[in-house]
């Protein structure tokens, strides 16, 4: 995984274990994250804030994707054993 540059900020709070976003202030947008071991770089980018939203305001629906991702992978995982 790339280190952020000196002005993004990493939140992590209310993810799941290896999720988070990157919100990259000064480009004003934010990047909801895996990280993944079969990703160059380390980490898969799943989708980004809509512009005309505040990283705050767009963190409940980042939260919801990052569980929603994490039970489908579950549930599969469950119907292939």
């Amino acid at each position: 995984m790339t280190a952020p540059r000196f002005n993004d900020r990493i939140i992590t709070d209310g993810l799941p274990e290896g999720w988070f976003i990157e919100d990259r202030i000064c480009q004003n947008h934010a990047l909801l994250c895996r990280k993944s071991d079969f990703a160059i770089g380390g980490m898969i980018c799943i989708c980004t804030r809509p512009r005309a939203m505040r990283t705050e305001d767009w963190l409940l629906t980042a939260q919801i994707i990052a569980h929603g991702f994490e039970a489908e992978n579950e549930r599969r995982l469950d119907q292939s054993s």
